[in-house]
């Protein structure tokens, strides 16, 4: 019998992506896919069943890259002559053409609804920002409707997708066998956020809201901008902090062994409102509390999994207040984690969604 050939294809990831590396891949090698990943300027590897393929250019701005990148990623897909290529970023798009033409089944996978993230790209002009946000849709709508499927990570990307072609809804919910069961008594008075660090993502608002609180803030990620990761070390909440920089998927779960609420307080960003947040669904599984931005998706999520609490991420106060609440009142901050793991476990973890992709890629 043919084992089917799948190559994943990404100009701009890292090597260990979690979506794509450890979920995708590794959940299709799994099944017993023979499963390949094109990277650029990443490291070649091959180890959990997935053989990883660098590419190795240097390009001299935006353009330049892009160019190079589909170039060579081309190249080396034709090369690898797989069954089924999975597209994981906006301007492989322009290659999907000629995998189609090939014979191949295409697979693109919206990550993000770029359209509504266009219009706050501060690369595009403001005046320009509309205008690029409908042509990039155009675009999408003409590409998609020949390709063979469409994955998208947040349910408000659906009925867009669906206009196009096959849609399946794959969510960045965490593996289950991961997740951490930790007495309550052992934890510390302590928070977390774990992401990426920029002002939208509300690290700031969070060390405004603890200032006159006695605890630890465990932060973890990549910053973005120097600039406001100075601003964040002179605040005078900053010695609060054990900062972790980026960590894998194991330590994230040995922080949020010790930590009494995980906190995600993005801004009022179209993108942001409109798609769940990764992390959300760490901290359930883990079995910590929730503190969440007050966007209509996500307060849906907490009605229904009774996981945490939620507020506007610029009223400090309120956000104090719930903080403080999740530190010192054990028995609803448990009560509260212990629900987020339970709907976890039944309903938002990481082998629902391997069983989705699993049927999807067997349809071929």
């Amino acid at each position: 019998m043919h084992k089917k050939k799948v190559c994943h294809i990404s100009s701009l990831h890292p090597a260990k992506d979690h979506r794509i590396y450890f979920k995708e891949c590794m959940s299709l090698a799994k099944q017993g896919f023979d499963t390949h990943l094109i990277l650029c300027n990443r490291e070649a590897s091959n180890e959990d069943g997935v053989q990883v393929h660098n590419i190795t250019f240097k390009s001299t701005d935006r353009i330049n890259r892009i160019k190079k990148a589909l170039t060579y990623c081309l190249t080396k897909a034709v090369e690898i002559d797989a069954d089924i290529y999975h597209l994981h970023d906006p301007e492989l798009l322009m290659i999907a053409g000629q995998l189609k033409k090939k014979g191949k089944v295409v697979i693109y996978d919206a990550h993000e609804d770029v359209p509504i993230q266009m219009l706050n790209k501060g690369y595009i002009p403001k005046a320009l920002r509309k205008p690029a946000a409908n042509l990039y849709k155009r675009f999408e709508a003409r590409v998609c409707r020949k390709v063979d499927a469409c994955l998208v990570a947040s349910p408000s990307m659906i009925p867009r997708f669906e206009s196009y072609t096959k849609t399946v809804g794959i969510f960045n919910f965490p593996e289950w066998k991961r997740a951490n069961e930790v007495n309550w008594s052992d934890r510390e008075q302590a928070i977390s956020y774990i992401g990426t660090l920029t002002d939208t993502r509300g690290i700031y608002d969070i060390l405004e809201a603890i200032k006159d609180l006695d605890l630890k803030f465990y932060l973890a990620g990549n910053w973005h901008d120097p600039n406001f990761e100075k601003k964040c070390r002179n605040h005078p909440s900053w010695k609060k902090v054990e900062f972790l920089g980026y960590i894998d998927q194991e330590k994230i779960y040995e922080i949020l062994g010790k930590v009494k609420a995980g906190l995600s307080m993005l801004h009022p960003l179209p993108n942001y409102v409109r798609a769940y947040t990764g992390k959300m669904f760490e901290y359930m599984a883990a079995g910590v509390p929730v503190i969440i931005s007050n966007f209509d998706l996500w307060e849906d999520l907490l009605d229904k999994a009774k996981c945490g609490v939620s507020c506007d991420p610029h009223d400090h106060s309120k956000l104090r207040a719930l903080i403080h609440e999740m530190l010192t009142d054990d028995q609803k901050a448990s009560k509260l984690g212990l629900s987020g793991q339970l709907a976890s476990k039944s309903d938002f973890c990481w082998e629902s969604e391997e069983k989705k992709l699993t049927e999807l890629y067997n349809s071929f």
